[in-house]
């Protein structure tokens, strides 16, 4: 019984190992693959995942994006008070997809780094509440990248906040 087990798990492992090979091959002929290969903490697990979402939605707007892969919150007004929910109503693939990227882009960027410690340690936002606001604005950046056709620049953007006098160019300096 064991034994079958064990050969059961071999050759999933087998064409799971061949779905990756496909996924990358697929990936890297892909014309906009550049956009995405190179993205701080993005690797090679969640790059083609980008890729394909971008794909399935080619967004003319970031807000197209951030709202149908549920990373934009939903806020309800009454009066003066405002509530904000996380959206539920979405492919919780995509929206783990940039989740996990933000998450992972903490690591590998400057920016993205200063800001997550911002929203949880200044503004006392939940960890998966930094992720998603981080999730927002990196969707705000590739959606202009897939738009003008230009991969990611780490530099440039920096420059961009400073030049703008961002307050997030003020926390980069910061860190």
């Amino acid at each position: 019984r064991l034994h079958d087990h064990i050969n059961q798990i071999k050759a999933l492992n087998k064409s799971i190992g061949q779905y990756d090979k496909m996924i990358k091959t697929s990936f890297d002929q892909h014309e906009k693959a550049a956009l995405f290969n190179q993205l701080p903490g993005a690797a090679a697990q969640l790059a083609p995942r980008l890729l394909a979402a971008f794909c399935l939605i080619n967004p003319d707007e970031a807000n197209e994006m951030q709202t149908r892969v549920g990373i934009a919150p939903i806020r309800v007004q009454s009066g003066k008070s405002t509530k904000t929910f996380m959206r539920q109503q979405c492919p919780k693939f995509l929206r783990q997809t940039f989740h996990e990227f933000a998450r992972c882009s903490v690591n590998s960027s400057g920016w993205a780094k200063a800001f997550y410690e911002h929203q949880t340690k200044v503004k006392r936002c939940s960890p998966h509440a930094a992720k998603r606001a981080l999730a927002y604005k990196w969707i705000r950046i590739l959606v202009a990248n897939w738009k003008s056709n230009t991969p990611y620049n780490e530099m440039e953007y920096i420059a961009a906040l400073q030049k703008r006098k961002s307050p997030l160019a003020e926390l980069i300096l910061c860190n």
